[in-house]
């Protein structure tokens, strides 16, 4: 999690991060941050 400022710069970009997480920790940390 050190790229909050690219988050807020490009929210896009937050939302692929936290897929490919998803699917690496199978749907974990995606209700978290929504």
């Amino acid at each position: 999690m050190t790229s909050g400022e690219e988050n807020s710069d490009h929210p896009q970009s937050k939302i692929e991060e936290i897929q490919r997480r998803v699917e690496e920790e199978q749907f974990g940390p995606w209700m978290i941050v929504e």
